[in-house]
């Protein structure tokens, strides 16, 4: 009787731990940051928390890692919520190629844009650095 209850109190503390969720703090702090999100869900993995919104229309995700630090977030959205230093250095570049969507990735390192370009021959990812810089990270051909 005692290994039973034994068992049954440690999948109750396990069970307790797993969904434990994020702390009040992480909330407080995720709220601070996004205070116009919305749809929020949050999910937890052994490595720390993601969370999903939309923001101003647009989806988004954040990770934090298990002590509630930030970690990254990136944005998803259309050519025209670019900035226009990096719209200007793609259309110089890529004249003839279409923006499809950009991935907005925020670090403390920094913002950089990947932005998904099409053509009648190919599709191509760019990689953006707040100074404008643009480099081409692979490209595929269509068939």
């Amino acid at each position: 009787m005692k290994k039973i209850l034994f068992i049954a109190a440690a999948l109750l503390i396990a069970t307790t731990s797993l969904l434990a969720g994020p702390t009040e703090k992480l909330i407080n702090v995720f709220n601070s940051t996004f205070p116009q999100a919305q749809n929020i869900k949050w999910h937890e993995d052994e490595n720390g928390y993601l969370v999903s919104f939309t923001q101003s229309g647009k989806y988004a995700k954040a990770t934090y890692d298990r002590n509630g630090q930030f970690l990254s977030a990136l944005k998803y959205y259309r050519e025209n919520d670019l900035p226009v230093n990096i719209l200007l250095a793609v259309r110089k570049k890529y004249v003839s190629e279409t923006i499809e969507s950009v991935t907005e990735l925020t670090t403390a390192e920094g913002v950089s844009w990947f932005i998904n370009l099409s053509d009648e021959k190919k599709w191509s990812v760019v990689k953006a650095s707040g100074d404008g810089a643009i480099a081409l990270q692979y490209s595929y051909k269509k068939q």
